[in-house]
């Protein structure tokens, strides 16, 4: 549960964030809300990936 609330958080924080800039600075296209998306994307899988290794790190300290 943990792991889909970071990732649809850092999804949707990128594109508030983006959406911000493009109203602030009045742009016509949502250049600034599609960077938000993409980079919010590879925010929210690299975090995902960092907790799986954790994951993976603590299973494999176990003995057998």
């Amino acid at each position: 549960m943990v792991i889909g609330f970071e990732l649809g958080f850092s999804v949707i924080a990128g594109i508030v964030l983006g959406d911000y800039i493009d109203n602030w600075l009045e742009t016509k296209t949502p250049w600034f809300t599609m960077i938000g998306l993409v980079a919010g994307v590879v925010a929210g899988f690299s975090l995902l990936i960092r907790m799986l290794r954790r994951f993976d790190d603590r299973k494999g300290d176990k003995p057998d």
